[in-house]
C-alpha cells in the first residue's frame, strides 16, 4: 500500500511551515519597521461609518487634514506624510499580533507534523499542541480586531478633517472561533487516542 503522507510531502509542508514561521513576522514586523525608521508615509486603510447613520460615508463629505493623501472607494485608503512614533505604533501592533500568532501557530505546526511523521500522532504533546493552537487562534481573534479597531478610529480621526463626523467599525470574524472549536475537538479526539495507546502498550 502506496504511502498516504510520503517524504516528499513531509519537506514540502515543512518548507512551507518554515517559510511561515519566518515570513510571517518580517511581513508584519519587519517590512513595517523598516518603513518607518525609513521615513516613508504611513499608509492605512478602513471601513469609515458617520456616528449619527449606519452608512459608509461618501466620497462628497470627505476631507482630508492638510498632510494626508485620501483615496475613497467605500473605504477610507490614506497616506500620513509625517506620521508620529505614536500613530506607526498604533498601525504596527495588530500587524506585529497578527504575525506573531501566525508564526506560534506555525511553528506548533511544525513540531506536530514531525511527531505524527515518526508515527506517534497520539501522544500528550500532541493535544497540548492542538490546544494551544485553539487559544492563539481565539486570542487572536478577539485582539487583534480589538487593536486594529483602535487604530482605525485613532488614525481616521487623524487623517479626515477635524470637524468631520466619523466612527470606526470593529469587526470580529468568527471563522476563527469555529476553527478554535473544532481543534479543542480534535485535541480531545486525541486524548482519548492517546489513552487508547497507553492501556494498549501496558497490555503488551
Amino acid at each position: 500500500m502506496a504511502e498516504v503522507f510520503t517524504r516528499s510531502d513531509f519537506r514540502i509542508l515543512r518548507g512551507v511551515l518554515l517559510l511561515l514561521v519566518v515570513l510571517a513576522p518580517v511581513l508584519g514586523i519587519g517590512v513595517p519597521l523598516l518603513s518607518w525608521t525609513g521615513g516613508d508615509a504611513l499608509q492605512w486603510e478602513a471601513e469609515v461609518r458617520t456616528t449619527d447613520v449606519d452608512r459608509a460615508l461618501p466620497p462628497g463629505l470627505v476631507r482630508s487634514a492638510e498632510d494626508v493623501t485620501l483615496r475613497w472607494d467605500g473605504r477610507a485608503r490614506f497616506e500620513l506624510a509625517d506620521a508620529s512614533s505614536s500613530e506607526w505604533l498604533l498601525a504596527l501592533l495588530p500587524l506585529g499580533v497578527g504575525s506573531i500568532a501566525a508564526s506560534a501557530v506555525a511553528l506548533i505546526l511544525l513540531r506536530l507534523v514531525k511527531r505524527t511523521r515518526r508515527g506517534d500522532p497520539f501522544t500528550a504533546g500532541s493535544v497540548t499542541a492542538l490546544r494551544a493552537i485553539g487559544v492563539i487562534l481565539v486570542a487572536a481573534g478577539v485582539v487583534v480586531p480589538l487593536l486594529t479597531g483602535f487604530a482605525d478610529h485613532e488614525l481616521v480621526g487623524r487623517a479626515l478633517a477635524d470637524d468631520q463626523a466619523f466612527g470606526a467599525t470593529f469587526q470580529f470574524s468568527f471563522v476563527w472561533f469555529g476553527v478554535a472549536m473544532l481543534l479543542f475537538a480534535l485535541a480531545e479526539a486525541f486524548r482519548t487516542g492517546e489513552r487508547l495507546t497507553r492501556d494498549v502498550e501496558g497490555l503488551v
